[in-house]
């Protein structure tokens, strides 16, 4: 994981007060953030075990594995850009996260090289807030990753009316 992304989390998580996370893509590759998390009750997912990974689940269909609306954060990083279809993954965020909590996504922009195959997407600015915003979650921030290219995104969904 790069740096700047685990710096962000840190950051944006400071005040939340998540007691329960959900990561989805948590497989450890080289750094995490489930240690940022100490006192949460942290849930990770992935397609294939490994290191974080406490359960294997496809991200299409959390909603059908887990209960919805129970997480106080939803972290996706690093892995939209591996997703088959992330157009199905972010709703799925946002079905998993409680209304008032939190979605943090990071995912590689355009000039990134490819890497960890399967590797099929770069994301713009625009793209990516379309992503979010029509899984019904409000953005706080969309940030440019200032280590390599890509986004940092902070987006909560909406408390219920």
């Amino acid at each position: 994981m790069h740096e700047s992304v685990r710096s962000f989390v840190a950051r944006q998580t400071r005040n939340l007060g998540a007691q329960r996370v959900l990561e989805v893509g948590a497989v450890d590759i080289n750094g995490g953030v489930r240690d940022l998390f100490p006192d949460a009750d942290y849930f990770g997912i992935d397609l294939a075990e490994g290191p974080g990974v406490d359960r294997v689940l496809s991200a299409h269909h959390l909603d059908q594995h887990l209960e919805r609306g129970c997480y106080d954060l939803v972290l996706c990083l690093e892995m939209l850009e591996h997703d088959e279809a992330p157009w199905l993954t972010v709703p799925q965020l946002a079905t998993m996260v409680r209304p008032g909590g939190h979605v943090i996504i990071s995912a590689r922009g355009n000039g990134f090289p490819e890497h960890n195959r399967p590797d099929r997407w770069r994301f713009m600015r625009d793209g990516m807030r379309s992503l979010v915003e029509s899984a019904g979650l409000t953005i706080h921030r969309l940030d440019t990753d200032p280590q390599v290219p890509g986004w940092l995104v902070l987006a909560q969904r909406p408390e219920a009316a």
